[in-house]
């Protein structure tokens, strides 16, 4: 006998971690599922797994939608429900035969276009760190270093000291996207950067730490990122930045400089092209005319 669908959920969820998948990502499909999971109770409360078809998922589609749910979330929705019924036909091949959201068509989402900052506000934010104090070398490491690399940010705060060859300069990312290792090149001003932060990383409480970016109360989270981006952007007179925005300004400067597609798929960690293109759509209008000045 199959398990109720709230048992099913609960398995795909361990079966995910064992598998290896970030806690944020086993995270989001908690939050998504279970909203699915009690919208199914209140509607279809005796209804069993292997009976949940198309219909049910359209209607609960629609009242997502109904309910404010943007073009960007329903997708993610219709991925993730196919997703888990795609697992359970195959752990309870005889339970769950058919997978319901192949009868329905996939949302319609094109994703926005990212802004991202000039070049020119970006160094302006660097350059408005106070590296006389920790907090200021701190920031200004973790501006450069996104800068120059690209990282997730993620993937830069879980950075440990020992994760940075200084003498060959780059960075071990020990789990990207995907689980994936890689390394990553940086240039001159994070190697500065760096030996000014370190000096006063020495002297802080949490120094024993192999985090290499502290906080005040241990290593620097996403939240603290974030908040000093929003500082920084306030301060250089610009709108509130994000840290995926250098992420995208990277892609563009690469682009710009002629970077191959597969040294950019490699530096940023992804595995198909998919992600390249997506990246590269914002500040193509601009690049072009760059080009044809440049050529014709």
């Amino acid at each position: 006998m199959a398990p109720a669908l709230g048992e099913m959920i609960e398995e795909y969820l361990v079966f995910l971690e064992v598998e290896g998948k970030r806690p944020s990502t086993i995270k989001m499909k908690r939050s998504l599922l279970t909203v699915f999971q009690r919208w199914m109770a209140k509607n279809y409360p005796d209804l069993p797994v292997k009976q949940i078809r198309a219909k049910h998922l359209a209607e609960y589609l629609l009242y997502r939608r109904e309910n404010g749910l943007s073009k960007g979330s329903e997708h993610q929705n219709y991925v993730n429900l196919g997703a888990f019924f795609k697992w359970a036909m195959k752990m309870y091949p005889k339970h769950v035969k058919k997978n319901p959201t192949t009868k329905i068509a996939r949302p319609k989402y094109t994703p926005p276009i990212k802004e991202f900052p000039d070049i020119d506000i970006i160094e302006k934010m660097i350059a408005a760190c106070d590296t006389t104090s920790f907090k200021g070398a701190r920031d200004k490491l973790l501006f450069t270093l996104i800068k120059e690399t690209g990282g997730r940010a993620v993937e830069i705060l879980s950075l440990r000291v020992d994760d940075f060859n200084e003498a060959y300069q780059y960075i071990h990312i020990r789990e990207g996207k995907g689980g994936k290792p890689r390394e990553v090149p940086y240039g001159d001003a994070t190697t500065l950067a760096l030996i000014t932060y370190k000096e006063h990383r020495a002297q802080h409480r949490y120094a024993h730490l192999p985090e290499m970016f502290l906080g005040q109360r241990g290593p620097f989270k996403y939240e603290g990122l974030r908040l000093i981006f929003k500082e920084y952007s306030l301060m250089v007179g610009t709108k509130a930045l994000t840290p995926h925005s250098f992420r995208h300004a990277f892609v563009d400067l690469c682009k710009r400089r002629g970077v191959t597609e597969d040294a950019m798929m490699e530096l940023l960690g992804w595995s198909t092209r998919a992600m390249l293109d997506h990246y590269a759509k914002a500040g193509r209008a601009q690049r072009a005319i760059m080009e044809y000045r440049e050529k014709l």
